[in-house]
C-alpha cells in the first residue's frame, strides 16, 4: 500500500468512526487497524526525512544534526 493509500484508507476509518453507526466491537477494530497504519506512515515519513537530511548533507546544503526527540513525534 502507498503513502497515499495508506492515508486515504485512515480518513475512511476516521469516518467511519465519526459519522457511521457502527457497533463497539466494529469501533475498536478500526481504531486499533487506524493506529496501526498510523504507526506504518510515521516510520515512511521517518525514513522520508531521513533520506532528505542525508541528499541535502551530501550536497552542503544543511550541517549533520542529530533529530531531536520532538521532531521524532
Amino acid at each position: 500500500m502507498t503513502i497515499e493509500e495508506k492515508f486515504r484508507k485512515l480518513e475512511e476509518i476516521v469516518k467511519k468512526i465519526e459519522y457511521e453507526e457502527v457497533d463497539l466491537e466494529e469501533s475498536l477494530r478500526l481504531y486499533q487497524e487506524g493506529i496501526n497504519l498510523i504507526k506504518e506512515l510515521k516510520e515512511t515519513l521517518e525514513s522520508a526525512k531521513l533520506k532528505i537530511d542525508e541528499v541535502l548533507k551530501e550536497s552542503n546544503i544543511i550541517e549533520e544534526k542529530p533529530l531531536t526527540e520532538d521532531e521524532l513525534k
